[in-house]
């Protein structure tokens, strides 16, 4: 995935500039017998949001649209400190609505 199209994203969607900090794969599980999840996360400084220092963003995995990228952003929040955080926040999201 172009990590331009990332770029833009975060930047149309939240009205700031991004920086890519880093990317690296993140796995998190939910509960003791879970199957892990692990997603090639980014992790963008941010200039100019109200509220946040970093977003963290990553192309879905079931995209229904082929050929259009999807992406998840997670901007930093109480709670959601860490790629971790937010992957876990996303898998939580999902299971809740189960």
């Amino acid at each position: 995935m172009p990590i331009d199209l990332l770029h833009q994203a975060i930047e149309r969607e939240h009205r700031c500039g991004a920086t890519l900090i880093e990317s690296r794969v993140v796995t998190v599980r939910e509960g003791d017998e879970a199957t892990p999840v692990s997603r090639y996360i980014k992790t963008f400084a941010l200039r100019d949001h109200p509220t946040a220092r970093q977003a963290y963003a990553w192309e879905r995995g079931e995209n229904p649209h082929p050929g259009e990228p999807e992406f998840t952003i997670v901007i930093q929040s109480p709670g959601i400190n860490s790629a971790e955080d937010a992957l876990r926040f996303k898998v939580r999201e999902i299971l809740r609505s189960l």
